[in-house]
């Protein structure tokens, strides 16, 4: 979650020095470490309601995800807070979105409106409060926040006819960014650094901001040229490409050496030690592949969302494969202690 970066310079080196030093993580055994925690319901949530987490600040204090109404009707935001869940409707009747909160418990978040466009606020102590997005800009989005306070985002132009990123620095007027084409912003990390993606001539890219003054450069895939960037937390961004029968495979980049490698399934969530929860299959539920390539399944079949870093008391949030409604679930010791 997430300035400039300064000392790495990495935004014109990226491009080449990735495509240079591609690796491929070799295959480790897996163990079993993880326990499954099935998290309180929002009040109110009818017994065959979904849950789910979907984000959590850095120490597992703060989780969000959302949960059915109790009236059936839609999935709304809640937090949870030390375990104790609350619900996060901006505007009770009107869908809201959750997408992030960060260690001082601030969550980001938009609500739509009856022309479908959407609108950006924070909670806070319990108080909302919009946020104003740059003059020429539509339904803007909000889709993360550092611990900073800074916020990142996208909106609509309608004389482009494209998506353009934005930042909130902490304190300050919304900034828009550039990257020449129709971008869609997906987070930023401590340092400021904004990756999102890119609609280019030639398919979709993964792009980053090392400046928010910069028009950004592109995150090159190892095999295919379209990828898609899902997260970045500390140096590593985790995403996935598009190989050329049309599945997609897992991508990490790590920034510090300027290194891209592959994972077997794209990446639902990375954390900064560069291991990554990937998106489960029909057969196969959540995985951990940490970065020495080794791998860690929870005990029974779940979606893992979001990943915290090695040494915290909650190691991943998500939901579980229960039937027919899935609850929102944290799972515990993924990381032995020799891994922290």
């Amino acid at each position: 979650m997430k300035h400039s970066r300064g000392p790495l310079a990495i935004a014109k080196l990226a491009a080449t020095a990735l495509l240079l030093t591609t690796l491929t993580v070799p295959a480790h055994a897996t163990t079993l470490g993880c326990t499954m925690n099935v998290l309180e319901p929002a009040p109110g949530t009818p017994s065959s309601g979904t849950a789910w987490v979907t984000e959590g600040d850095d120490t597992g204090r703060y989780l969000l995800g959302e949960s059915t109404l109790p009236d059936h009707s839609a999935m709304r935001p809640v937090l949870w807070t030390n375990g104790v869940p609350q619900w996060l409707d901006r505007q009770p009747g009107v869908g809201s979105t959750a997408v992030d909160v960060n260690n001082d418990g601030t969550v980001v978040g938009y609500t739509g409106d009856e022309t479908g466009g959407s609108h950006p606020w924070t909670w806070s102590g319990g108080s909302y409060k919009d946020l104003a997005g740059p003059a020429g800009l539509e339904d803007v989005t909000v889709s993360a926040i550092n611990n900073r306070g800074d916020i990142a985002g996208y909106g609509w132009d309608p004389a482009t006819f494209g998506f353009a990123g934005v930042v909130w620095p902490k304190g300050g007027a919304a900034i828009r960014l550039d990257a020449k084409w129709s971008a869609l912003v997906v987070d930023i990390n401590e340092k400021g650094v904004v990756v999102g993606n890119v609609q280019t001539p030639t398919g979709n890219a993964g792009w980053i901001w090392t400046d928010w003054q910069s028009s950004g450069s592109q995150l090159p895939g190892k095999q295919a040229e379209t990828t898609r960037v899902q997260e970045i937390r500390g140096d590593w961004i985790g995403g996935k490409e598009q190989l050329s029968d049309g599945s997609w495979a897992g991508l990490v980049w790590n920034l510090s050496t300027l290194a891209v490698e592959s994972r077997a399934r794209p990446v639902n969530s990375i954390n900064v030690n560069g291991d990554v929860a990937i998106e489960p299959s029909l057969s196969e539920g959540a995985v951990i592949v940490k970065a020495d390539g080794s791998r860690v399944e929870l005990p029974e079949w779940s979606n893992i969302y979001h990943l915290f870093d090695r040494g915290r008391s909650v190691s991943a949030g998500g939901y579980d494969g229960h039937e027919p409604s899935p609850r929102a679930i944290t799972s515990t010791g993924c990381f032995p202690p020799d891994h922290t």
